[in-house]
């Protein structure tokens, strides 16, 4: 496993990979024996508002099945 992480005042990354070979065995982890994935996210601050984003590839290395899934949106901060 693999990760690397930015962060500044206004902005936040984070990239990941994973892989595990078919042997593996774990029941806590969330990545199950023969896979693979990739993905990152990230957030911007501005104002009173948050742009995120988030985007996960899986891949079974067996039977070469995939999944992969995107996520983006914009979030607003209301503060008293």
């Amino acid at each position: 496993r693999i990760e690397l992480s930015h962060r500044t005042k206004n902005t936040e990354l984070k990239i990941f990979g994973v892989t595990t070979d078919s042997t593996f065995t774990n029941s806590s982890s969330p990545v199950r024996s023969g896979r693979s994935q990739f993905g990152a996210k990230g957030k911007y601050k501005f104002n009173k508002s948050s742009i995120l984003g988030e985007y996960i590839y899986s891949i079974n290395d067996g039977t070469t099945s995939k999944r992969e899934g995107a996520m983006a949106g914009v979030a607003t901060h209301s503060m008293n």
